[in-house]
């Protein structure tokens, strides 16, 4: 198998946003891992030439507009026909496939017409469902409408891609006895995080400062700040313990600002979160308690096999991250309540935090890179 494979991601370097994480790390490393394909990227990310990682890096503008605006905001709307227009000015030479990557989504909506250009296999990687996610909050009108779309997005594409079985049962069209659904779990950036293990000689101890890390995005329906009692509590009644925060936050005010022993890091490139991840003694986990919600942080956990304590807003061992850990060394469950946190983080620190989780590189991006090719290879061979 030689020739190009096309990225097209709304997002990429220089966000630091996921979505632009996990199609970086695949473009990155398709070249070393599989030198006769080589990757292009479409993104309406604008990029310096210091900032331009691959030589087929291409920079499309979202200057479009669409009528359908003021029923769905979603940035591919604006982008759908500047994305077209490119397609067809710019004919790329044996194309092995397309992959189309999300959110945004209404850009795969050029889908049908992208195929009387290239005659390859297109494939979409939605990441999230688009039609029926609670954390859009949208109404039943508006899931409709959605469902439509995403229906014939699934229809137009050769294969599917989510980051976990519920993703893939959420979506508008969804046939679990179709070989068209396929599962690529988010992962860790095995290439950075383990460049920090090697550089970090800190061992983790039951005794001293424990390093409390959450990587990711703080979020309305996964609130912080019983958490942030607990620590300030802890650390008043000397506990010492430190609270670090690679990420951002669905509302601002979510931020801790001048709490003893809280540090807000906001959105970093991904090998300063490396180097945090290579200095901490627990991940946590703020979730909903919801079945299908599966924060990408817990990747970067079982990466740097860190042990965990999940934080449930709602149902407690529950949901795809029950599901994902029930095989980890070390997780702890408790209620989104401050002494409940306390009571945890206080047993947690009697243990030995030292732990080794063997199926860890199934988690790796590198590894999902090699799920991708194969599925590529699949619809190429049929």
């Amino acid at each position: 198998m030689k020739g190009k494979l096309i990225f097209v991601a709304y997002f990429f370097y220089p966000n630091k946003e996921v979505a632009a994480n996990r199609i970086r790390f695949w473009t990155n490393y398709l070249l070393e891992s599989y030198p006769d394909i080589e990757p292009v990227v479409l993104t309406a990310t604008p990029f310096s030439e210091e900032e331009k990682i691959l030589p087929e890096q291409h920079f499309i503008p979202a200057v479009g507009k669409s009528t359908l605006g003021f029923l769905i905001k979603d940035q591919g709307l604006n982008w759908r026909k500047d994305l077209l227009s490119f397609f067809k000015e710019h004919r790329f030479e044996n194309v092995l496939g397309v992959l189309f990557t999300g959110g945004p989504f209404m850009h795969f909506s050029i889908i049908p017409q992208l195929k009387k250009i290239y005659p390859c296999p297109v494939l979409i990687d939605f990441r999230d469902p688009f039609s029926h996610n609670d954390r859009f909050h949208n109404s039943p009108f508006k899931k409709r409408i959605k469902s439509i779309f995403e229906r014939g997005f699934i229809q137009s594409a050769d294969r599917v891609i989510s980051v976990n079985h519920d993703g893939n049962r959420a979506l508008a069209g969804y046939d679990s006895n179709s070989p068209k659904f396929h599962v690529i779990p988010n992962g860790y950036d095995d290439v950075l995080l383990e460049k920090a293990l090697k550089k970090s000689d800190i061992k983790k101890t039951s005794t001293g400062n424990t390093t409390v890390i959450l990587t990711g995005k703080y979020y309305r329906d996964a609130p912080p700040f019983e958490t942030f009692k607990a620590i300030t509590e802890l650390n008043k009644e000397g506990d010492n313990f430190t609270f670090i925060h690679y990420g951002g936050a669905e509302d601002n005010r979510m931020f801790a600002n001048d709490l003893n022993g809280i540090y807000e890091m906001g959105v970093c490139d991904y090998s300063e979160v490396a180097e945090g991840l290579a200095k901490a003694d627990i991940g946590v986990l703020i979730t909903p308690g919801v079945a299908q919600n599966m924060p990408t942080k817990i990747f970067d956990y079982f990466g740097a096999e860190l042990p965990i304590l999940v934080i449930s807003s709602g149902r407690l061992k529950a949901g795809n991250v029950a599901e994902v850990t029930a095989d980890y060394p070390l997780v702890k469950w408790c209620g989104n309540e401050k002494d409940e946190i306390k009571k945890t983080l206080k047993e947690m620190i009697q243990l030995d935090l030292n732990i080794h989780f063997p199926m860890r590189e199934n988690y790796s991006r590198r590894n999902g890179l090699k799920k991708l090719i194969e599925i590529l290879e699949n619809v190429i061979d049929q």
